[in-house]
């Protein structure tokens, strides 16, 4: 078995046993990540994983999942965020028996 030396914030550097490792590699390679236990402290830890963490990994024997970014992430998003008042309406147009034709007069 081999051991990989980490960095946790409460202990600092670490030595981890492969096996205490998960790798999840995005095809965004932005939002991959690798996560741990701490051996001293217990404490589960999650980093973005560089390419080079990736391949360091890798070569340290952890077999990597693969996962995509939903669709919904990679859409341009336009127009105010939602704020408070926009949720309670909703909550309220939902009580409603005419939610969904009220909703849809209101998005034409």
């Amino acid at each position: 078995m081999s051991w990989i030396e980490a960095v946790c914030p409460s202990c600092e550097a670490v030595e981890c046993r492969s096996v205490d490792f998960g790798l999840w590699v995005c095809d965004d390679t932005s939002a991959s990540f690798y996560s741990f236990v701490c051996p001293r402290c217990g404490a589960n830890l999650q980093k973005h994983a560089t390419d080079r963490i990736v391949e360091l990994l890798i070569a340290e024997g952890i077999r990597p999942a693969f996962w995509h970014l939903p669709a919904e992430m990679r859409e341009e998003h336009t127009g105010p965020p939602l704020t408070v008042d926009d949720v309670l309406d909703a909550i309220i147009l939902l009580d409603r028996p005419d939610w969904f034709t009220e909703l849809t007069r209101a998005t034409r």
